[in-house]
């Protein structure tokens, strides 16, 4: 299962999504809030920086 580990994630996005400890979370997490939460990475990374088209 993907998680937001794979996408080089910072400290500061993590604790901004959930925070809980690492291991922990790679334990509990289904593949539904993993997505989600992926969603939320990108959806939060796009909204830092100018979008051009």
């Amino acid at each position: 299962m993907e998680t937001v580990f794979d996408h080089n994630i910072t400290e500061e996005e993590w604790n901004c999504i959930c925070g809980l400890d690492k291991e922990l979370y790679l334990k509990v997490v289904d593949e539904d809030s993993a997505r989600l939460h992926l969603a939320f990475l990108y959806y939060r990374r796009s909204n830092d920086k100018p979008i051009y088209i």
